[in-house]
Parts: structure tokens; sequence; C-alpha cells
């Protein structure tokens, strides 16, 4: 009975390990997933075609992306990506978007002003790379997925706001 059970465990352990070869390579213990350059809102229904069509310009642009974040990143001591990562959490929680969101992030980082035109500069080139991807995956969108996109959503012509006084 002993050896039966012994047996039936250790065909468990190597079923299991021989579907767990189907799955995708786990990325490195401790190693930060790596951010799509192109990221869709949630109301945006894709296609079978147009998923393949996302997923082949996020690789396309994967290297340049994660190059670009990288540089950005490592002006930021340890300390600083710390009160990122809680300035993040934090702005999502109180649901705070565009330059709310970027203005709380940013006095958080609290950068010297060497830090501030170098991380300006390689701010500009992430959204540079995310704003080419977009465009060539953009290409591949209906008028009305592209509406629901704010960063494609065509601008209604109207009243400019002025600043209040």
């Amino acid at each position: 009975m002993k050896t039966l059970l012994t047996l039936a465990l250790a065909l468990a352990v190597s079923a299991g390990a021989m579907a767990a070869d189907d799955k995708k390579p786990a990325r490195k213990k401790g190693a930060p997933p790596v951010a799509a350059a192109v990221q869709l809102p949630k109301e945006v229904e894709l296609t079978a075609e147009q998923k393949e069509k996302l997923a082949a310009v996020n690789k396309e642009f994967e290297s340049k992306f994660a190059d670009a974040t990288k540089e950005r990143d490592s002006i930021l001591t340890d300390e600083q990506k710390k009160a990122q990562q809680a300035a993040v959490k934090d702005a999502r929680e109180k649901m705070l978007k565009g330059k709310d969101a970027k203005s709380a992030i940013d006095s958080a980082l609290k950068l010297t002003d060497e830090q501030k035109g170098k991380y300006e500069k390689a701010s500009a080139k992430v959204l540079e790379v995310r704003t080419e991807a977009m465009k060539k995956f953009a290409e591949s969108l209906t008028a009305e997925q592209k509406a629901k996109i704010p960063a494609l959503a065509e601008k209604k012509p109207g009243k400019k706001k002025k600043d209040a006084k």
C-alpha cells in the first residue's frame, strides 16, 4: 500500500512538471514585469487579428521601450523609486488621472535640479517610443475603437477653457 501511494505521488509530481513545461517561461525571481509599449483601456475590445497585431507591435517595440524605461529609472535613487511606487499606488487609490497624477508622483520624487533635467529628457524618450508604437498599432483600429482611447480620440472643436483669474 505504501509503495502504491509513493508511485501515485511520483506520477502526480511528474505530470505536474510536464504540464508546467507548456507554460510561458517564468521571469527571473525579483525581476520586474516588462510593461507593454501599447496599453489599451479595458473598454476596447479587439478582434483576434487585432490582438495578434498588438502582440507584434509590443514585441517590436519591447527592447526600445525597456531601454528607455530603464534609462529613466536609473536616474532615481532606491529611496526615490520607493517613493514613486507609493505615490503611484496613492494616485490610483485617489483615482487621480493625467496631470493631477503626474503632479502628485513628481512631487513625491523630490528630484534634484540635475535629476529633473535628466528625468524629463528620459521621460520624453519613453513617451516617444510609446507614441510611435501606438501610431503603428492605431492603423488597425476602427473609428469606434479609437474613440475609446483618449490619446487617439479626435478633439472636438469648441470653446477653449480660459484660465480662471
